[in-house]
């Protein structure tokens, strides 16, 4: 089992790596747009990208994209819940301040968003050097409105996704059902949501990425499948006491109950086997420091 996981991760590895290497070797490049769809691995991939990119004697910051959002509160005008996907939930104004000022070189303020408050909690102060790199890390860098600001200096846009479907003792789940299951674990480990939650916020997160996703990504200079063989057998430990807790009463109990009899029987990957570094700690705790 070990030797799965670990032949799992060299082979994510060698695409991340392979993938990399060819915008990292540009002389001029001061930004790069990181983008894909939820539970997509942008953090892991920021992070390689960071390590590159530092080899080459580059001072890298990377931006969240998500931590311009609007205050949930604040944007909330009905009792719907808002729009995490839509471009509408950022604060475009005072993310286009914050980049122009990067790029001219000025001091500016980067906001920090608080996912368990709904609210922006702070800011981190960026100073620019001659030498600096900025990812730009978020599902919203493929957006038009996003892209056309990068544009504005010597950019290039990495796309991150699971792209491949995975057999399991003859079941496949294909890539948004992976994408879904990672976001279910990572909404509960990471962000205080529970599995009822996240699956309602699902149809929307999918209607999002066909209209403002999707038909940009074959626009990006660089693409990444982040499929890992072992997905399933990794997240169906963590989902099944999570899928168990969607009551009778609820509108997804149905959605509930056919996954968690797709996974049924699955055998466990302990998480204990899962490297440090590996992109798998964007879903679930790392046992190795926790």
């Amino acid at each position: 089992m070990q030797a799965f996981v670990d032949e799992c991760e060299r082979e994510f590895e060698a695409r991340l790596e392979s993938s990399i290497a060819r915008i990292s070797d540009d002389p001029e490049l001061c930004a790069v747009g990181l983008s894909g769809p939820t539970c997509s691995g942008k953090t892991t991939a920021a992070k390689k990208l960071t390590d590159d990119f530092s080899r080459h004697g580059k001072s890298v910051h990377i931006i969240s994209i998500d931590d311009f959002f609007k205050d949930s509160f604040e944007e909330k005008e009905s009792d719907e819940l808002p729009d995490f996907e839509s471009i509408a939930a950022i604060d475009l104004d005072t993310f286009y301040e914050c980049v122009d000022a990067i790029f001219g070189k000025r001091k500016t303020k980067i906001p920090h968003f608080d996912f368990v408050t709904g609210r922006r909690s702070g800011y981190t102060e960026i100073t620019p050097g001659e030498n600096d790199l900025y990812i730009f890390e978020g599902i919203q860098a493929i957006y038009p409105e996003i892209r056309e600001v990068l544009s504005r200096t010597h950019s290039k846009s990495v796309y991150i996704c699971a792209q491949s479907s995975i057999n399991v003792g003859g079941r496949i789940f294909d890539p948004n059902e992976i994408r879904l299951m990672r976001r279910i674990v990572r909404d509960s480990n990471f962000r205080g949501a529970t599995p009822e939650y996240t699956m309602f916020l699902w149809e929307g997160v999918r209607a999002n990425e066909d209209k403002n996703i999707y038909p940009y990504c074959d626009l990006s200079d660089v693409s990444i499948d982040s499929t890992m063989t072992f997905d399933v057998c990794v997240l169906a430990q963590f989902l099944r006491p999570l899928l168990l807790t969607v009551g009778r009463d609820s509108k997804h109990h149905g959605e509930a109950q056919a996954l968690l009899e797709k996974i049924e029987g699955i055998e466990s990957i302990p998480s204990v086997m899962i490297p440090d570094g590996s992109l798998y700690y964007e879903f679930i705790k790392n046992e190795h420091t926790d």
